[in-house]
C-alpha cells in the first residue's frame, strides 16, 4: 500500500471512513475563475489594500452542534481611494456573508456580518470567509471564525456501518445512546430516513436507565452500491434536540466489482489517468451491461472481456478514464460512475474521488508494509 504525502487528503481505511462520515454528492463543478488573476482563490495581489480587519482571525464561544453562530468582523479603509466590495464568500459555502456599506470612502469603516451554522461539524473547527473588492492589483481579503463544537450526546459520534450487505438478506445493528443534559432521554422521531431504512427505539440502557437502545435494520430492496446519508434524531434535549446519526452500507446483488470506490489519488490540471475495475457476476451468468456514464461528466468507461478470462461471460473488466480540464480548481473532487446493467436499466453506482493538486507540487510515495492501516471495512482494496 503506498502513501501519498504533502497533499490534503486521505487514502485506504482512512479514504473509506471518510466517504462514510461524508455525504459527498456529484464531483465539484469548477467555479467560472475571475478574469482577474489576483482576484482568484489562493492568489497573492501586487497592490497594497487599502482595507483593514481590527481582527481577522477571531473566535467564538463553544457550543453545541446545529448552532448558529453570528459575528461582525469591523474593518476601515485606510487607504487613500473609495473601496467598492463586490462579494462574501463562505468558502465551504455553508455560512452567509454580508458587508456593509458597500461602498467605503478613505478614512470610511463597516463590518463584514457572518451567520455561520455549525451543522454537524465536532471539535475545533475554523470555517473560512473571502471578500472580493474592486481595487486593482488587490487579492482576496481573507478572514476565519474559529470555535470547538460539542455534543450533548454520548457517544459524541456513531456510524451505523453496515459494511457489504446481501440485498436478498437485508442487514442489523444496535447501539446505545446517552444525553448528559437529560436525566432520561426520549426520542421523539427519526428524520430523514431512506424507504429501506428503519430505525426504532428497541429499549432502555443505563444503570437508571436513562439511555435507549437503538435498533436499525435495512429492509426492503434497497438501491445498490454505496449507499450513505445521515438520519436526524431528535430527542427531548433542549440544547441540542438534534442528533446526527451517519449510516453507510455496500449494497451486493448479483454483479461484484473489484472495488466499489475508485481511488484517482492525486491528479493535475491537464492531466488524463486510467483505472481498472473487475465486475463478476456471483451466479456465474453472462454480464449484462447497458451503459457507463458520469451524471458529472469527469469520467468515461467502457468495458471488455477480462485478460485473464476473455472467454467468461461473468468476467468483464471496466476501464475508468479521468481528464482533469486545466482550469480545475485544486483540492478534493468526488463523484459517481453509474453502470447500467440487464434488461430493466437497474444502476450500480461506482463511486470516485481524488485531490486535484497544483500544477508542479512535489509528491512523495512512502511505501507502508502490508498490514499497516488495516483493510477498509467494505471489502475495499
Amino acid at each position: 500500500m503506498s502513501l501519498f504525502v504533502r497533499a490534503p487528503g486521505f487514502f485506504g481505511a482512512a479514504l473509506w471512513l471518510g466517504f462514510l462520515l461524508s455525504c459527498a454528492g456529484p464531483a465539484r463543478a469548477a467555479e467560472p475563475p475571475d478574469p482577474r488573476p489576483e482576484k482568484r482563490l489562493g492568489a497573492r495581489g501586487t497592490a497594497e489594500p487599502g482595507l483593514v480587519f481590527d481582527t481577522p482571525n477571531a473566535t467564538f464561544a463553544a457550543v453545541y452542534q446545529f448552532a448558529e453562530v453570528r459575528h461582525l468582523f469591523p474593518f476601515r479603509n485606510a487607504g487613500t481611494e473609495k473601496v467598492t466590495i463586490e462579494q462574501g464568500i463562505s468558502l465551504d459555502g455553508t455560512g452567509r456573508v454580508e458587508a456593509v456599506p458597500l461602498v467605503i470612502p478613505p478614512g470610511g469603516t463597516g463590518e463584514v456580518r457572518v451567520v455561520q451554522p455549525i451543522g454537524a461539524k465536532l471539535g475545533l473547527t475554523t470555517f473560512r470567509y473571502a471578500l472580493v473588492t474592486g481595487e486593482p492589483g488587490v487579492s482576496r481579503y481573507r478572514f476565519s471564525l474559529t470555535g470547538f463544537t460539542e455534543s450533548a450526546y454520548e457517544p459524541e459520534k456513531n456510524l451505523l456501518a453496515f459494511g457489504q450487505v446481501d440485498r436478498a438478506k437485508g442487514a442489523s445493528l444496535e447501539l446505545e445512546l446517552t444525553s448528559r443534559e437529560v436525566p432520561r432521554l426520549e426520542i421523539k422521531s427519526f428524520e430523514d430516513l431512506p424507504s429501506w431504512l428503519e430505525i426504532e427505539v428497541a429499549g432502555r440502557t443505563g444503570e437508571d436507565q436513562q439511555g435507549v437502545r437503538l435498533a436499525a435494520r435495512l429492509a426492503g430492496r434497497p438501491p445498490l452500491g454505496w449507499q450513505r446519508g445521515t438520519v436526524l434524531v431528535r430527542a427531548n434535549v433542549e440544547n441540542q434536540p438534534v442528533y446526527p446519526l451517519p449510516y453507510a452500507a455496500v449494497i451486493l446483488d448479483d454483479l461484484v466489482p473489484s472495488e466499489f470506490s475508485i481511488p484517482f489519488e492525486l491528479v493535475e490540471p491537464g492531466g488524463t489517468y486510467q483505472r481498472k475495475i473487475e465486475l463478476r457476476s456471483r451466479s456465474g451468468a453472462a454480464i449484462e451491461l447497458r451503459s457507463a456514464e458520469d451524471p458529472a461528466g469527469w469520467v468515461k468507461a467502457k468495458w471488455a472481456p477480462c485478460p485473464k478470462a476473455p472467454e467468461d461471460p461473468a468476467c468483464r473488466q471496466l476501464e475508468v478514464e479521468l481528464t482533469i480540464a486545466r482550469l480545475a480548481p485544486t483540492g478534493p473532487f468526488s463523484g459517481q460512475l453509474e453502470l447500467k446493467q440487464g434488461k430493466d436499466g437497474e444502476v450500480l453506482p461506482l463511486l470516485y474521488q481524488g485531490i486535484v493538486t497544483a500544477p508542479g507540487t512535489p509528491i512523495r510515495r512512502l511505501e507502508v508494509p502490508a498490514g499497516a492501516g488495516g483493510t477498509p471495512p467494505g471489502g475495499g482494496r
